[in-house]
């Protein structure tokens, strides 16, 4: 036997694990979770076809015909999970702590952070997007200059989005930085000083930027080995995972077939729950062991609905 103990998928862990949110993490709110059964599979893309068809017909003629083409694509999805022993002696020494809950949060979270970084690493990347542009420090939306236009850049990338996937972009995501750098910008205060208190939001962005949401990622974590306790030699060194670019996109509010979105995290939905808590006892080690898993793999599907800014506070 694997097991010393009983195996089970624990419900209740379960939903504390689905409930569970670290407000700091954005990544559940900008792409959209799309259930799968099979942990790889094909899925269809349209071909995109914006041409003028010929619909004139002669009297007594055949019509035209017009024919519509598709490709397939693949996603293969990945399996994370994390675990973490509570032993006897934890439970006999702990007052006020609801140790399984807390581990399972815990756990979760670690899951989480994990799905931040890799829905960034498509997000804010070049090779994701036709339509992308480097800031430099004279367009840089750090400095308050007349090249610095971040409310001019948002709409042409949001025109070229129109023009290339016929869809306008709903939501854009700023790293902190680059949010930090517009509150500062003068050519966005002085779009809003005679009709709104000079405090910009992220509210205030996206009315200015005519899309309905904006998201700003301040996730961080931390490079190099864990700490020991006690032990300050070893030193964290803490990195925003999102930086200084930002992305315009179309995220659409509800996906079906022959729809465009920029896109999809393919994820495996057990019961429409994408995390299993397992709960198992280990005899060797006199305690039992909680795990969290899932899987999941988040993929652009439609590299024409997004602009992407790389270095917006370029100096």
């Amino acid at each position: 036997m694997p097991f010393n103990g009983n195996l089970h998928i624990n419900k209740a862990l379960s939903n504390i694990s689905v409930k569970y949110r670290n407000t700091n993490l954005i990544a559940s709110e900008i792409i959209n979770d799309i259930p799968v059964m099979k942990e790889s599979d094909l899925f269809y893309s349209h071909t995109r076809d914006f041409r003028y068809a010929d619909t004139m017909r002669q009297n007594g003629a055949l019509s035209n015909m017009e024919t519509w083409g598709v490709s397939t694509a693949t996603y293969v999805l990945n399996e994370h999970a994390l675990s973490d022993i509570i032993t006897t002696r934890d439970r006999m020494n702990t007052d006020s702590l609801q140790l399984d809950m807390e581990t399972t949060e815990f756990l979760t979270d670690k899951i989480l952070l994990g799905l931040e970084k890799a829905v960034h690493d498509i997000y804010f990347t070049t090779g994701s997007w036709t339509g992308n542009a480097t800031l430099n420090t004279a367009t840089s939306w750090f400095y308050n200059t007349t090249t610095s236009a971040p409310i001019l850049n948002v709409l042409s990338g949001t025109a070229y989005v129109e023009k290339n996937a016929m869809v306008t972009p709903n939501t854009m995501v700023l790293g902190h930085e680059t949010f930090i750098a517009l509150k500062e910008n003068q050519n966005v205060h002085e779009r809003i000083k005679y009709v709104e208190r000079s405090i910009i939001t992220q509210d205030l962005l996206a009315a200015l930027f005519d899309i309905d949401r904006v998201y700003v990622g301040k996730a961080v974590f931390a490079n190099g080995a864990e700490s020991a306790p006690g032990n300050t030699a070893i030193t964290e060194s803490i990195t925003s995972i999102w930086g200084a670019d930002a992305l315009l996109l179309y995220k659409n509010p509800s996906i079906n077939r022959r729809q465009v979105t920029a896109a999809l995290n393919f994820r495996i939905m057990a019961g429409g729950n994408p995390y299993k808590v397992k709960k198992w006892k280990d005899d060797y080690r006199d305690g039992e062991i909680i795990e969290v898993s899932t899987m999941y793999k988040p993929r652009v599907v439609c590299s024409n609905a997004a602009y992407y800014w790389v270095s917006c506070t370029n100096q």
